[in-house]
């Protein structure tokens, strides 16, 4: 069984960007016709529509592939400042928090037969591995990031992310320890990164871009972490965890392959 992790699509960042990734896509389609696909946040750009978009297009270039998602700080963007958003279950959304727009595409991506990660777990028995998920948040939020000004009801749904990420590591702890304790290959796929380690391209001023370093505890149980956010590859073993970011940046395309 294959396992594509495609993350930081930033669909809807241009459409040279859009274009280069449609041919990536039905590129990777064409090699790995039945790959499992992990979409690893930040799928939109800058707009909670964008987020959709790239969904739909993802489930109509890999129609039959099985497909998880993410979220990224970007997925929760209404940069266009709508108050609400009409989508094709003909339901009305309204955008006013994170917690809200978190819904509206987790509704959309179920229509679309997309599921969320952190909820659905991936568990081959034959080939003896699991893949959970963490979308993550940061651990102090910076402000030069723009986040702030783009999500809506800001220091409620700051808030709110920022638990929602914790609670999320506490249901892959147990998942880990179980399965690894039974010979499983253990991986967690997340959008942010949680080691110190780690070096961040947004880190020149010496701040921290990352989720919450204290999470690298949860790792005890964990072989390999596959994730995005920072726009930098990475490939390193740290404290007995391997860290992998294969450095997808704006309209340049990249995946991480694993299992056969």
């Amino acid at each position: 069984m294959k396992v594509l992790f495609i993350t930081d699509i930033h669909w809807g960042y241009s459409d040279k960007g859009n274009q280069r990734w449609i041919k990536y896509a039905k590129e990777l389609k064409a090699k790995h016709p039945d790959a499992i696909i992990i979409l690893g946040g930040d799928n939109g750009s800058n707009d909670v529509r964008h987020e959709i978009k790239c969904l739909s297009k993802m489930r109509e270039i890999f129609s039959d592939n099985p497909i998880y998602y993410l979220m990224g700080n970007h997925s929760y963007w209404n940069a266009s400042g709508r108050s609400e958003i009409f989508v094709e279950n003909s339901k009305t959304y309204t955008l006013d928090g994170a917690q809200k727009i978190h819904q509206a595409i987790y509704d959309c991506a179920k229509l679309l037969n997309i599921k969320y990660l952190p909820e659905s777990p991936i568990i081959d028995h034959e080939s003896k591995f699991i893949i959970t998920g963490v979308s993550g948040w940061y651990e102090s939020t910076q402000f030069y990031t723009n986040d702030c000004n783009h999500i809506n009801n800001w220091s409620e749904s700051d808030e709110w992310l920022r638990k929602n990420c914790y609670e999320e590591f506490q249901k892959t702890i147990p998942l880990h320890e179980t399965y690894r304790s039974k010979g499983y290959k253990t991986v967690l796929a997340s959008h942010f990164h949680f080691h110190g380690d780690i070096f961040d391209w947004k880190t020149s001023n010496g701040s921290w871009f990352g989720a919450n370093r204290s999470y690298a505890q949860f790792m005890t149980y964990t072989d390999e972490n596959w994730f995005g956010h920072t726009h930098r590859s990475f490939n390193k073993v740290l404290d007995k965890v391997h860290y992998i970011n294969t450095g997808t940046d704006y309209a340049k395309p990249s995946h991480l392959e694993s299992f056969t």
